[in-house]
């Protein structure tokens, strides 16, 4: 039980890749370390200007990204849907009460959600924030707008803690280093725009819709406001809808089974205390 709420962890199906494309404009940006420093032009143009989710998910260095990728879907699905179920403005909570409580749930959810994946998936908390490793990729988890109307090229990752502004600031600095092209060899990023080490995930949604939209991708400086804030942005797509995991369609009689991440069986705090009893063995001669 979780805030009085069934958890309903969601179930994995066929490990088929998933490819969503989006649309990458085509620019030129320019980043400057210091102002004292000379500019440096990254000419983010290549022969393909479409992205594929695919192409983000095996840069991640996992044996089933997707899946990976849908059990932290499936998870916001979640902490959205009772967050929402124990929204209740008679007692005060308002769109920003239940921005910060999802906010902080889903950190603390996700970090049990990925217990399954075993030694290629870990998480750790460096300054208080949520940090998902991947065998190639750093990712954080950061909460967006609360409606249709959040675009998140209109969302600002330098904005907020210390932690986000250097995140940004040394994922500008690296693309320098692999400008114009992409490191070679196995693991390599096939695209420029995919090699910066750390990467967001952003999510939107309000008590009354749910989650609405989830976002990966790489958060860099711009130089001016007209150009993006992110080296690629990528939308997910609604794992839980395609897959028949259920998640917040819960409602409509989809059967919801544990998912094969999960461990078996109760977690410790659900096991009843076990009943002890403590002889004294009394050694020969004592």
């Amino acid at each position: 039980m979780w805030g009085g709420a069934s958890w309903a962890p969601r179930p994995r199906k066929d490990r088929s890749r998933e490819v969503l494309t989006a649309e990458v404009t085509r620019t030129r940006l320019i980043f400057t370390r210091a102002m004292s420093s000379p500019a440096i032009i990254l000419d983010m143009k290549h022969d393909q200007d479409e992205l594929a989710l695919a192409d983000a998910c095996d840069l991640l260095g996992l044996e089933d990204p997707t899946g990976f990728l849908h059990e932290i879907y499936h998870t916001l699905v979640e902490v959205y849907r009772i967050n929402g179920e124990r929204h209740d403005e008679a007692v005060g909570d308002d769109r920003i009460t239940f921005g910060q409580l999802t906010f902080r749930n889903s950190w603390a959810q996700i970090e049990q959600a990925l217990r399954g994946f075993g030694l290629q998936v870990s998480t750790s908390r460096p300054r208080g924030s949520l940090t998902i490793h991947t065998p190639a990729r750093d990712l954080k988890v950061y909460r967006g707008g609360s409606d249709e109307r959040f675009a998140i090229e209109n969302y600002d990752p330098e904005s907020g803690s210390l932690t986000r502004q250097q995140i940004v600031e040394n994922n500008t600095y690296q693309l320098r280093l692999f400008e114009p092209s992409p490191p070679m060899g196995d693991g390599a990023c096939i695209d420029v725009r995919l090699c910066p080490r750390v990467w967001f995930i952003v999510h939107s949604g309000n008590p009354e819709d749910g989650l609405l939209k989830v976002w990966i991708g790489a958060p860099l400086i711009p130089e001016n406001p007209s150009q993006s804030r992110w080296s690629f942005v990528l939308p997910l797509p609604n794992f839980c809808a395609e897959r028949g995991c259920g998640g917040h369609l819960s409602d409509s009689g989809v059967s919801i089974e544990p998912s094969p991440h999960q461990p078996n069986g109760p977690s410790h705090d659900q096991l009843a205390e076990p009943n002890v009893r403590i002889e004294r063995i009394t050694a020969h001669g004592d």
